[in-house]
């Protein structure tokens, strides 16, 4: 995978950065907890004092990824630099332009993988065709970063999330040549499936059961649609996290959400 001159442009910024930002998508997934991560690993290293920001909390399993302890829902006061990984726009990490004027106007480094990105950076890397944490292993590569069994679980818990699990058709040769070298370097694949699949709470078990039981099959379509009311999650948490998997349609934002298996 070739990053061009982005590396050599990125180092150029990092060097003059007291505080950097990595910001990630509210709702976060694999891919993006997992970037966010792998970058504060990187950034840790390099000695720069660095914030990594959510607007919205991580599924409880995820949170167990090395260095996420460290997950703030609250930004700084000011920064020099400010990553937005795994994220279209600005809006979708609970950032805007005003809100980065009030940080200072940091160099803004979009990395990404979906192809509706915005391409809001003031530095750009968006590849549709890798998980953003398989981006991050090519860059840390070409900068010469040595993989560790830390920055190897953080960026193979992305790369099973954005493949689901090596199921999904983003599966590729490459992608698997990436997944055996950081199980090499001390990632364990077990390990990283039970904290990006396994994280289902009772009641969250209890809300697929009433999707589950609620399913319409279309055969002609090749969909599957259950429609759930406000009380089918009432005694959720976190509704989002619970029904992570499913596609979720609002078609009334007080009553009710169609859900259609993703």
């Amino acid at each position: 995978m070739h990053l061009g001159s982005f590396p050599t442009q990125l180092e150029s910024h990092l060097q003059g950065a007291a505080h950097v930002l990595v910001a990630g998508h509210m709702q976060p997934d694999a891919d993006c907890l997992g970037s966010l991560a792998a970058l504060g690993h990187y950034l840790r290293e390099r000695d720069c004092h660095t914030t990594l920001y959510c607007a919205t909390p991580p599924p409880p399993m995820l949170r167990r990824l090395p260095g996420l302890h460290q997950l703030s829902a609250e930004l700084p006061s000011r920064c020099e630099l400010a990553f937005v990984v795994d994220s279209g726009d600005l809006l979708h990490a609970g950032l805007t332009r005003e809100r980065l004027g009030e940080l200072g106007n940091p160099v803004v480094v979009n990395i990404d993988h979906h192809q509706t990105n915005t391409q809001f950076g003031t530095l750009n890397l968006v590849l549709p065709s890798a998980a953003t944490t398989e981006i991050l292993y090519h860059y840390f590569r070409q900068v010469g970063f040595s993989l560790d069994p830390d920055l190897a679980t953080a960026l193979l818990s992305g790369i099973v999330g954005d493949t689901g699990g090596f199921q999904h058709p983003n599966t590729t040769p490459q992608v698997l040549a990436v997944a055996a070298e950081l199980t090499a370097a001390g990632a364990s694949l077990p390990e990283v499936v039970t904290l990006v699949f396994h994280d289902k709470t009772v009641p969250a078990l209890r809300c697929w059961g009433r999707v589950l039981s609620k399913l319409k099959v279309n055969s002609a379509l090749g969909v599957a649609v259950a429609v759930l009311s406000a009380r089918d999650h009432a005694d959720l948490s976190d509704p989002t996290a619970a029904t992570s998997g499913l596609r979720m349609v609002c078609l009334d934002s007080k009553t009710e959400m169609r859900a259609s298996s993703s």
